[in-house]
Order: structure tokens, then C-alpha cells, then sequence
């Protein structure tokens, strides 16, 4: 999931809390990073999670696609 998509499914579904989120200047990526980030680890082993995490953090994401 981008981060545009799970903005547009606020909006579509959350418009209260989209809204609050927009008033304080407060992005998708300050919430869901970490979320996903979470999801990400707990589904893989930690060895993997740690090796994909050693590749992305040095180079960052765009650097690897």
C-alpha cells in the first residue's frame, strides 16, 4: 500500500479523522511508516527482516527500486 492510497481510504472512510490529521499537518508516512514497518518484521524471520532493514536503511528505499 502507498502511502496516497491509505490517505484516499481515510478520506473515503475516516473523513473526521482524515480532517483532524490534515488540520494538524500530520501525513501518512508520520502514522504508517512504523506500522508497516511492524507488519513487515513480525511476517518474516528476524534474520531476513534484518537483512533487508541493512540494505534499505544505509541506501534508503529508493536506492534499492
Amino acid at each position: 500500500i502507498q502511502m496516497y492510497q491509505l490517505s484516499r481510504l481515510l478520506h473515503d472512510y475516516h473523513r473526521d479523522l482524515y480532517s483532524h490529521l490534515e488540520q494538524q499537518e500530520i501525513g501518512p508516512s508520520l502514522y504508517a511508516t512504523p506500522w508497516f514497518l511492524t507488519a513487515f518484521a513480525s511476517h518474516f524471520p528476524l534474520g531476513f527482516v534484518a537483512r533487508v532493514f541493512d540494505m534499505l536503511v544505509p541506501a534508503g528505499v529508493r536506492g534499492h527500486l
